[in-house]
């Protein structure tokens, strides 16, 4: 058991640093709350030293760590809007607000805050310190948190908020009230201080700059050019890659996917041709036909390089990514000039795909993303450094994404048939 040093009145304390122009515990309030940008700050900078709290602290969790809490809802939230009070006695008082927010004021006049439950009310969104999840413990106004930001288990009570014990640091913190903003804690960055090292302290640290990422080294494609036409016969090894199953709602219409609803005229007047090569070990991999298309008809190409072989060429709808052969080029139908179409949402579209830094598709192995402008005279490929799901394709024609997979091999040149549009099929 851990016993905290010096007993205070919480209410009073807290009180006092809410109060602008009060002091509290002998310590004179300060006029800004901000002290110097670090993880670690002097005790005589610009927060007041707190006096310890005393109340004893249980032996450590034995808790697993919960899991992240859940992904952002449509409406980019996590948090419930039903009435889901928590029914941990740590939480009698509160007060419901509106959309699922509640307030918490304790008996003995300390300020919990402002905090929302999710579907599982075990976690809450405090709105200054984040995203938490509740344990119970064995004395009923007592909780066991797990702080997300921090990834540290917390203990404190009713009677102790804004004192907590932490479990990793091994020491007690008091948690820095926002004295421009009542009712509020100190948030981006969060302040404590730390009493096992007399300083104030932000939680998570404050980490320094990172270094600028470099710029990416220009990289040579093949001077040799492989034009791809309409139901192009020489596209890559086909019955490699998985075939595209639209997802059909009750009514089998196809369903909306990152925000794109099929639709059976997609032309919005700015369709744009881009070419997406899968390379694995150095061999190209044929597309499967007509993925992001609808119920499609697909009869051999009646004429071009690309005669008798299969062509997409009707289909019940189509969405805003599509293709409609083998040939490695997609169509993109933006609404306007400025919309953009991220990688992802190609792979999304295909049936929810996989596309990482070591999955494509059904593919695995070490994944790296070049781009090119086919239209230009001499072109070189740049290495795409980021999530390869974020990469967003060129705003033009022309534009080349080549996804290679595993042993790397020397970049292909694809340029569009300039008369890939005008080929009957």
């Amino acid at each position: 058991m851990f016993a905290f040093r010096l007993p205070l009145t919480a209410s009073a304390f807290v009180i006092a640093v809410l109060a602008a122009g009060c002091g509290g515990s002998g310590v004179s309030h300060q006029t800004s709350p901000v002290p110097p940008t670090g993880s670690t700050v002097s005790s005589t900078a610009k927060f007041p030293i707190p006096q310890s709290k005393a109340f004893a602290v249980p032996r450590a969790p034995s808790f697993a760590v919960p899991a992240a809490p859940p992904p952002r809802d449509a409406a980019g939230s996590t948090r419930s809007t039903q009435s889901t009070p928590s029914t941990n006695p740590f939480f009698n008082g509160e007060q419901p607000l509106s959309n699922g927010v509640y307030y918490l004021q304790f008996a003995n006049s300390n300020i919990f805050g402002y905090y929302a439950f999710l579907s599982d009310p075990h976690y809450i969104y405090h709105f200054d310190a984040g995203y938490e999840y509740v344990f119970d413990s064995t004395d009923p106004n007592a909780v066991y948190l797990y702080d997300f930001a921090s990834g540290h288990f917390w203990y404190t009570g009713a009677n102790q908020w804004p004192y907590v014990y932490d479990f990793t640091l091994k020491a007690e913190l008091y948690y820095y009230p926002d004295t421009n903003n009542a009712g509020h804690y100190t948030t981006n960055p969060r302040y404590f201080y730390n009493f096992g090292t007399s300083q104030v302290i932000t939680m998570p640290a404050s980490s320094p700059s990172p270094s600028p990422t470099p710029s990416p080294t220009p990289i040579p494609i093949a001077a040799t050019t492989t034009t791809l036409s309409r139901a192009y016969p020489n596209a890559g090894t086909p019955n490699v890659l998985p075939t595209f199953k639209p997802q059909l709602d009750q009514y089998g219409y196809g369903i909306t996917i990152d925000g794109y609803t099929p639709a059976p005229n997609i032309s919005y007047g700015f369709h744009r041709n881009v070419v997406v090569a899968i390379i694995k070990d150095g061999t190209l991999l044929q597309n499967p036909v007509g993925v992001g298309l609808v119920n499609p008809t697909v009869t051999p190409c009646a004429a071009g390089p690309g005669m008798n072989n299969p062509y997409v060429t009707n289909d019940d709808e189509a969405y805003q990514i599509h293709e409609h052969d083998y040939s490695g080029i997609w169509m993109l139908e933006p609404h306007s000039t400025t919309e953009t179409f991220k990688l992802g949402s190609l792979f999304d579209i295909w049936g929810n795909q996989p596309i990482d830094r070591t999955h494509v598709a059904n593919q695995t192995g070490n994944v790296r993303i070049f781009s090119y402008d086919s239209n230009a005279a001499n072109p070189v490929a740049t290495e795409y450094m980021g999530n390869p799901y974020d990469f967003v394709f060129g705003s033009f024609n022309g534009d080349v994404t080549i996804i290679e997979i595993g042993t790397f091999a020397p970049l292909p040149h694809f340029v569009i048939d300039p008369n890939y549009e005008t080929f009957s099929c």
